[in-house]
């Protein structure tokens, strides 16, 4: 009689064991490190002086219709390439580097052999987004420096090691603690309306302007690279504005105006 008590109580402490073991393993799939998910795209950005109208250009360039892109002196293509510079898709975004250097040898009149395309449907009010990151170059000591512009050195962003601005004709606002590294993504809202701009740079700084020149006719966005690099660009939203800027504009021009700025300058 004591053998299956003995059983009994045998099998009891193996459940236990058992139970106790498939626990532990439980806990320890819970406490294991998990594999990071492939990062989202940031919350788009917010704007803060224009209510945005209607879509003129949008492309999240996961398949870019690379026939929209012509070259130089192309009157056809949504985008024009200048000075020889290369497009291409890659990664769901779009590629933009520079001409060989016997296309930039050949062309040296007109080419800097630096990266630029410009695209031409932009409404002289609007609102527009985009995502970018500049290429590294190897062997290249000197950084590749991004810009864009709404009409031809006119009204300028540029960004590089030496930190963003917003650069309205001869003027300069300028925060140098933001610094543009190669090889990373960058998010932008750049509105323009009027005689005023700002650009807010995404977990970045707001740079804002006002100049009676800003109402002058403004042909164009043009990307580009200063010295050799490339650069990739994403999620291209570009928008018509209503004619009354956002009702809590004034206050927020009014911050923006008292924010700390480095002093303006009239070198570019």
């Amino acid at each position: 009689m004591r053998y299956p008590a003995f059983s009994l109580t045998l099998c009891f402490l193996t459940c236990l064991i058992l139970i106790a073991g498939i626990a532990t393993l439980s806990q320890a799939a819970n406490d294991a490190p998990k594999k990071e998910k492939k990062a989202a795209k940031p919350v788009a950005l917010k704007s803060l002086m224009t209510i945005p109208g209607d879509t003129v250009f949008a492309d999240d360039y996961q398949k870019p219709d690379l026939d929209k892109f012509q070259k130089m002196r192309s009157r056809k293509g949504t985008w024009l390439l200048k000075g020889g510079t290369r497009c291409a898709g890659e990664d769901g975004a779009l590629k933009l580097w520079p001409p060989t250097q016997e296309v930039a040898a050949k062309n040296a009149k007109w080419s800097t052999g630096w990266t630029r395309a410009m695209i031409r449907q932009v409404p002289q009010d609007s609102v527009i987004g985009f995502r970018f990151m500049l290429l590294p170059v190897k062997g290249q000591k000197k950084p590749p420096r991004f810009f864009f512009e709404n009409g031809h050195h006119k009204v300028r962003v540029n960004g590089g090691a030496d930190g963003v601005s917003l650069v309205v004709f001869d003027k300069t606002k300028k925060d140098p603690k933001f610094k543009i590294k190669a090889g990373t993504w960058y998010q932008v809202l750049f509105e323009i309306r009027g005689d005023e701009v700002v650009v807010q740079f995404g977990k970045g700084p707001t740079l804002y302007y006002r100049d009676k020149k800003i109402a002058q006719e403004r042909i164009g966005l043009q990307f580009g690279v200063i010295s050799k690099g490339g650069i990739l660009l994403d999620d291209l939203l570009i928008r018509k504005v209503n004619d009354k800027a956002r009702p809590d504009w004034p206050k927020t021009r009014k911050r923006l105006e008292n924010a700390k700025k480095e002093p303006e300058s009239s070198k570019k």
